[in-house]
């Protein structure tokens, strides 16, 4: 075959058609539109008001919410009493998540075992329930209960607030849980009754609840009772309003601190100093610091505290010695030292020490942790708010012995001294 001359018409080629490209659908519209700016004056306003209260009448904490205050009337609202409240509690929560759809919510109920035969001599459950402001979007972001009755012991009302965040893991992050009767020999496992939602919690909650207060104690115990007291119950209504705000702050100023030391870059001469004085005060301090956990925020060092004087927690007298969370920050000294209590310190003496203390009773025991308790939290907050803590005292060495020879007056004040005295007359 002759090829084909100059002037001969070539067959023509189909276009080419274009690749594809995977592109999301965000860039797609970036690369295809440009952006439409937002619409001004009074209109936009009203639009945007309205789909954000749209949003959150849709939101399933507020409906779960809802639902179970159909069923349950709350004594208060994040501390507020409800008696005080004017607008309608679906308006008033709808409210205060429409502010702040990220607010933890506090609800404080009065639950009535339904239970017909149930053994203990307690009318009514009372309690607060916190429910975080991501829930149910997390399965970390579990309900929790606080136990407010005053004729239950502590030992037995942490029972009841376990049991409870077991029911919430169940229904947000499907766990699963067992209680063991040891009398019957056998294991039950915990079901939810009536869905997964804060009602069925609650509901779960009651059907266990005689369950949870026989945990861990076996033999029969007794309640203390209390007059009732117009003016206390007020003063504790006051009391639990000012934790929950104290609790809201800390947490804000926690994630603050937490986004500064992410976008902070650190010097490293600083480090290298922080590092020298770590190593100097583990050189000097020897077996009474050990490494608790380590990230790119903060070392975090267990410390133990000889005890040597008077006016010390009986507990940690009988232990001779206490252990406590050293925080040293990346930027240390830019950023001082703070101290935080080990978890369980004093609940695990108190099982230590049981078989010596066996002559005691079981409300002197459960008095001898919640002294301990109150004397470290007052200690604590005491030595993190003081001035020897700044970045003057670079010496860490210096840090801790000022803490073993002001254990006294970081927590014995006038708030603990009379709170011993209201412990020996409960105890009377």
């Amino acid at each position: 075959m002759s090829e084909p001359t100059r002037n001969e018409a070539k067959p023509k080629r189909a276009p080419r058609r274009p690749k594809s490209r995977s592109l999301t659908p965000e860039l797609s519209n970036k690369a295809n539109k440009s952006p439409k700016k937002p619409p001004t004056g009074s209109k936009s306003k009203t639009r945007s008001k309205a789909s954000k209260v749209k949003e959150v009448k849709n939101d399933y904490r507020y409906l779960e919410i809802i639902k179970l205050l159909k069923y349950h009337h709350p004594i208060t609202v994040n501390g507020v009493p409800t008696s005080k409240i004017t607008s309608p509690l679906k308006e008033y929560i709808h409210q205060m998540m429409t502010n702040d759809a990220t607010i933890d919510i506090y609800l404080s109920f009065r639950l009535q075992p339904s239970d017909p035969d149930f053994p203990y001599d307690v009318e009514t459950l009372n309690f607060s329930l916190r429910i975080p402001g991501n829930y149910p979007y997390r399965k970390d972001a579990l309900p929790t209960i606080v136990v407010l009755n005053e004729e239950i012991p502590r030992g037995f009302a942490v029972n009841v607030e376990v049991g409870f965040k077991k029911i919430a893991g169940i229904a947000i992050a499907g766990e699963k849980y067992v209680i063991s009767r040891e009398e019957e020999d056998e294991e039950i496992a915990i079901e939810l009754v009536e869905g997964k939602g804060l009602l069925s919690q609650i509901k779960t909650l009651d059907k266990y609840l005689e369950e949870f207060l026989k945990e861990e104690k076996k033999q029969t115990f007794k309640f203390i009772t209390f007059k009732e007291d117009k003016k206390k119950n007020e003063m504790l209504a006051k009391q639990e309003q000012e934790q929950q705000k104290r609790q809201q702050e800390k947490l804000r100023q926690k994630k603050i601190q937490e986004e500064q030391q992410q976008n902070k870059e650190v010097d490293a001469g600083v480090i290298r100093r922080r590092n020298e004085l770590i190593e100097e005060m583990m050189n000097k301090l020897g077996s009474h610091l050990k490494l608790f956990s380590k990230n790119s925020n903060e070392n975090k060092y267990q410390v133990s505290i000889p005890i040597y004087e008077g006016g010390i927690p009986e507990l940690w007298r009988f232990n001779r010695e206490l252990k406590i969370i050293m925080h040293i920050p990346i930027d240390y000294p830019g950023t001082p030292v703070t101290l935080s209590p080990l978890n369980n310190f004093n609940t695990n003496l108190m099982l230590k020490y049981k078989k010596s203390l066996e002559n005691q009773e079981s409300t002197k025991l459960i008095s001898l942790v919640e002294e301990a308790k109150f004397f470290e939290k007052k200690m604590i907050s005491n030595f993190n708010k003081s001035n020897f803590a700044q970045p003057a005292h670079q010496n860490l060495v210096y840090v801790v012995n000022y803490l073993a020879n002001n254990l006294v007056k970081l927590g014995l004040v006038d708030e603990y001294s009379l709170y011993l005295q209201n412990m020996k007359k409960c105890i009377v």
